[in-house]
């Protein structure tokens, strides 16, 4: 048995630093020059230490160079805390997840059944790719008016109405906490040979305690739209793309790597990046705490809400 990764190290985040701390004129990009003995406004806004951190890519001993990389060595932690195959870095959002996806899925199949619902990125997507999309309607609360995740039904119902479908693209969270019955879609999904997409926007700190939800991972997803930085604590615009352990991994992995490539900025920010290895050293050393106190405020608040302001509270992830 192998030995789990130090989940408490963050090989990039630290590297970054250190590349920072050293003392030598930059004359390379980004055009602040790391502050250079002078003030600007850059630093009045942000301060000296963050000019200092924003470096370039391909710099050696960080994301260049002998492997594995600081960076490479960030991305393989993160992939065992989600429990995936392969994680990606995103410097774009969520959003660029879905249009690598896209890219990656109009390779295994032409014809895709798409969530009413989903976001506009992969509407994005299908249009920058290719795909032609069919799509299966979420349930709707009549009542309330809003649209929660694709049932088991709905699912089985719309593959038989669209066969040779290569996959499947749902969102859970939906926009509102309704938790779908993601190990029961995989197994549709996978049953009539089509790839089982993910996008848990808002569901990044899943599976991290015990009084969340699985995390789509571990129900049989193939990839995975996680935006880390809307629940998981990295800055905005930094998120992360997963690949899972599921039937499809071996030929789904080389077109993953191959759209991302194409997706992915020649100047990728490693405030962000340093950002997702930060966050996910805390998610995975501290989550658990912090996400007890906040289950615990929110039901303090609903209490409230309930007793005090007689309303009634919907429960969308039951």
């Amino acid at each position: 048995m192998s030995t789990p990764p130090d989940q408490t190290q963050t090989p990039y985040a630290s590297a970054v630093a250190g590349y920072a701390d050293q003392d030598w004129l930059r004359l390379d990009v980004p055009g602040h020059q790391a502050w250079s003995g002078r003030e600007s406004l850059l630093t009045t806004y942000f301060g000296r230490r963050l000019l200092e951190l924003d470096l370039p890519p391909l710099v050696d001993g960080l994301d260049y160079g002998d492997r594995p990389t600081p960076l490479g060595q960030s991305a393989r932690l993160a992939a065992s805390a989600w429990g995936a195959r392969k994680t990606y870095f995103l410097t774009n959002g969520g959003s660029k997840g879905n249009l690598v996806s896209c890219i990656a899925l109009r390779s295994i199949g032409e014809q895709v059944l798409v969530q009413r619902s989903v976001h506009s990125s992969v509407i994005d997507g299908i249009a920058l790719a290719g795909l032609d999309a069919s799509f299966v309607i979420p349930v709707v609360d009549s009542e309330l008016g809003i649209a929660h995740g694709v049932s088991a039904d709905r699912l089985r119902n719309a593959l038989r109405a669209n066969p040779g479908v290569a996959a499947v693209y749902i969102v859970t969270p939906s926009y509102f906490g309704a938790v779908a019955d993601v190990r029961a879609l995989a197994e549709i999904a996978h049953d009539a040979g089509a790839a089982l997409v993910v996008d848990e926007a808002w569901g990044a700190h899943f599976g991290f305690h015990p009084d969340l939800p699985s995390r789509a991972l571990h129900l049989g997803a193939d990839i995975v739209v996680s935006s880390t930085h809307k629940m998981a604590g990295s800055l905005t615009q930094s998120a992360m793309l997963h690949l899972g352990e599921g039937p499809l991994a071996d030929r789904l992995e080389p077109l993953l790597d191959r759209a991302f490539r194409a997706m992915q900025s020649t100047s990728a920010s490693a405030l962000l990046m340093a950002a997702l290895d930060i966050a996910r050293q805390q998610l995975v050393t501290g989550g658990s705490k912090a996400i007890s106190e906040s289950v615990s405020a929110a039901a303090r608040l609903r209490s409230g809400v309930t007793t005090e302001g007689g309303s009634v509270i919907l429960d969308c992830a039951s």
